[in-house]
């Protein structure tokens, strides 16, 4: 494989300074009794952290993923401090040979996306995507040939770059289904007849090939609803006694909250049934708002990020860290309220989305145990006993943890809805 030049990285002068500024903490003594454990001080493990994020959105670090990222900077500070100060190399050498080793230059390539239900002019340009039909371009209708059924009558050829095949073809869709969404929006207004819903239903087929130096490869199929996989768990035992407890526990929930609780799955199964992270991370936090938040309440991040803790703590389970639900609802936050995304790498996107489902149905098969052993009837109920013990416990350790912003927002939220919840409680009698 060729070697990656370090100058040509994106952003290389920023990674060093902050592998030096890593390097640097790890010669730092260890202040307490935490650093000590941990290895590191804090302001290093910090760092390393950041560190891990900037290289995972970075072209040239993509094809790697967070915890190998988090991993191997973890092995470089504990070889630099395992190794003896004179013959230690020098700290520049070893950042460039850390960055030199993990990079790798992205491919550049041309997807050709099937699309159904759509014709369009010969030449068509919408965003840099090129609509074209197979026979327009040499070996393209051969290359779908060998799908089962007809090949498509259209495609879009998009060119992308990325660092894998997977995070091309994510990439490669989005701006295909940009391109589509512009589209669709002109024939719906652009017409002075009436349009019909089912002449803007059309969409890509899940069908692409790609061309890689000029060759084009064979088709292939992405995924999806169209060609789903069988799926036989027929000899899963212990998987259906799970489910089977999942669905009794539902079953037995008082009325008002199975409500909530189907909802909550709804919002989830949408989660499941998406590729498309700018989907799921706003319908997990969804899942999560319709068991653990009451409709009148306000500042619903941090009501969330405690509340979901709390039901692990109530059940003395183990939890995911705080932070990752506070990032998780301002990348919702952010994507309910419009804001660009665009500077987000798709691998970056997808890896943070999957990890909040993981969440999510811990939080909700935790939630089924929880209100079913108490029992909780309610919303109203169910809020009330998390917000008690549970909650102060959360509290407590975010205040020992850096979680201070959070606890405040929670608190205000709290305070703020006694009100709210007294309101509820007159609807849920009447």
């Amino acid at each position: 494989m060729k070697t990656t030049r370090p100058s040509s990285i994106p952003n290389h002068g920023d990674l060093m300074v902050e592998l030096l500024r890593l390097l640097k903490a790890a010669r730092a003594p260890l202040a307490n009794e935490e650093e000590q454990r941990i290895g590191l001080t804090l302001v290093g493990w910090r760092c390393l952290g950041r560190l891990a994020v900037k290289l995972r959105a970075n072209l040239y670090f993509e094809h790697i993923d967070f915890k190998t990222l988090q991993d191997e900077l973890w092995e470089l500070v504990s070889n630099y401090k395992a190794t003896a100060t004179p013959v230690r190399p020098k700290d520049r050498k070893l950042a460039e040979d850390f960055v030199t080793r993990l990079a790798r230059a992205p491919t550049r390539q041309t997807a050709y996306l099937g699309i159904h239900h759509l014709d369009l002019p010969n030449g068509t340009v919408v965003g840099g995507v090129h609509f074209l039909h197979p026979g327009d371009e040499e070996g393209l209708a051969e290359a779908f040939s060998g799908l089962r059924g007809a090949p498509p009558k259209l495609v879009c050829a998009v060119q992308v770059e990325a660092g894998t095949d997977e995070l091309a073809l994510a990439r490669a869709r989005r701006l295909a289904t940009t391109a589509l969404g512009l589209i669709r929006q002109k024939i719906l207004f652009g017409f002075n007849a009436k349009i019909y819903p089912g002449q803007v239903a059309f969409d890509l087929d899940r069908t692409y090939t790609w061309k890689h130096d000029g060759i084009l490869l064979g088709a292939g199929w992405w995924g999806g609803t169209e060609r789903p996989m069988d799926t036989d768990l027929s000899s899963q035992t212990l998987w259906a006694d799970g489910l089977r407890q999942l669905s009794e526990q539902r079953d037995a929930l008082d009325p008002r909250l199975r409500e909530r609780v189907d909802t909550c799955l709804d919002w989830l199964d949408v989660a499941a049934r998406s590729t498309d992270w700018r989907v799921i991370i706003p319908a997990v936090f969804s899942a999560m708002e319709a068991i653990l938040v009451p409709e009148s309440s306000g500042l619903k991040a941090g009501a969330v990020t405690v509340r979901s803790v709390a039901v692990h703590v109530a059940l003395e389970h183990a939890f995911f860290h705080p932070g990752e639900t506070v990032a998780g609802y301002e990348w919702r936050s952010s994507l309910v309220h419009g804001e660009p995304t665009y500077d987000v790498r798709e691998a970056q996107g997808l890896e943070f989305a999957e990890d909040r489902q993981h969440w999510a149905f811990l939080v909700f098969s935790d939630y089924l145990t929880l209100v079913t052993q108490r029992p909780l009837r309610s919303i109203r109920e169910v809020v009330a006993f998390l917000d008690a013990d549970p909650a102060k416990e959360v509290c407590r350790w975010l205040n020992e943890n850096g979680g201070q912003a959070v606890v405040e927002e929670y608190r205000k939220m709290v305070s703020g809805s006694e009100r709210s919840s007294e309101v509820l409680a007159e609807k849920e009698q009447a």
